[in-house]
């Protein structure tokens, strides 16, 4: 720049700002905050808003962990259509609350049998939700008098009632019941169904038989499956693949609780063994296929043999366990 230009510059006169001209340029300076303001709070509101409303109206219904347990559960002999035991659950106020008929109840061969009804009915006592089942005490009648109870709850039909007995108490039972040989100490339950017209039906479980088979790993292996999702959805609100099960722990935990002895491959199964091929049963195929909502789930496992005709059984989320084999097989002894 030449040294004319620069005196051409300084000078050229200043100009004092009067105080028009300050509130002119405050006024301004505030309308332009105010557009700023105004964008940010329209770029909010479409970002965070129509998630927010979103969230609120796709979010389906909480699964409540006490749902699996309310209901109406009977108990009924072998060959037989009236049930001698009913026990109702509700929940109340965010606990379980439950009454039961009065019956007698005795011991033939090993199997518990349910016998008279009696009139009126009773509040169940103590009952408390740990580790996946409902415990309280068994107040109904004798020989049970006060012992703790276990109700587990094996699928959406199905369920069992499990005493919790010493050793002397079983042989006590034993000499009160000359047509005992043993002692089983589960009752198998099964939830009414609630029909359109507001009736009611009753399952086919009945009193459970302990097997006796060289099968009993894989029904017992059943049994443990509905068992453990049923507590993997009261603790996360869906049900699990078997894979999912595992890694979980859940699996070996429900057995642990609920099993004195691990069926297949579970009882020696470590978290650092486990992988996708890790077959809960030898010499059994399986497989657990789970919904994609994850609100239902079927098992199947079937005997692996050089033909079309091995063993197998299925179950699901009802808990309701079925067997068989192949059509136009023979049928062997379990």
């Amino acid at each position: 720049m030449s040294e004319n230009a620069v005196l051409c510059v300084a000078q050229i006169p200043s100009r004092q700002l009067g105080e028009k001209d300050i509130n002119l340029l405050s006024d301004a300076l505030e309308q332009q905050t105010m557009s700023i303001r105004l964008r940010i709070l329209l770029v909010c509101a479409t970002l965070f808003v129509p998630c927010w409303v979103r969230a609120q109206t796709n979010a389906g219904p909480q699964y409540h962990p006490l749902k699996a347990f309310v209901g109406t559960w009977t108990a009924t002999n072998a060959n037989e259509t009236v049930p001698y035991m009913v026990l109702t659950l509700k929940e109340r106020d965010g606990k379980l609350v439950g009454t039961m008929n009065h019956f007698s109840l005795r011991v033939v061969g090993s199997t518990l049998v349910g016998g008279q009804q009696m009139f009126g009915e009773f509040p169940i006592s103590d009952p408390k939700v740990r580790d996946g089942s409902l415990w309280f005490t068994w107040t109904v009648n004798s020989p049970f008098q006060d012992c703790q109870v276990k109700f587990v709850v094996q699928g959406t039909q199905v369920a069992q009632l499990i005493f919790i007995v010493s050793k002397d108490f079983m042989e006590k039972i034993m000499a009160e019941n000359p047509a005992a040989n043993g002692l089983n100490p589960v009752i198998s339950l099964s939830r009414e169904l609630e029909l359109a017209v507001g009736k009611s039906v009753s399952g086919e479980a009945g009193t459970t038989q302990p097997p006796t088979s060289q099968k009993w790993e894989i029904q017992f292996m059943a049994r443990l499956i509905n068992t453990a999702e049923v507590q993997y959805k009261a603790a996360y609100g869906h049900y699990a693949d078997y894979l999912t099960l595992l890694r979980s722990g859940q699996l070996k935990e429900t057995g642990r609780q609920n099993f004195t002895l691990l069926p297949g491959n579970l009882r020696n199964l470590t978290r650092e063994s486990i992988g996708p091929e890790s077959d809960p049963l030898p010499g059994y195929s399986f497989r657990l296929v789970l919904s994609a909502d994850k609100n239902s789930y079927q098992v199947l496992m079937r005997e692996k043999t050089t033909g079309m005709c091995g063993y197998g059984v299925f179950t699901d989320e009802t808990g309701i366990i079925s067997e068989g084999h192949p059509l136009g097989c023979p049928i062997t002894s379990r």
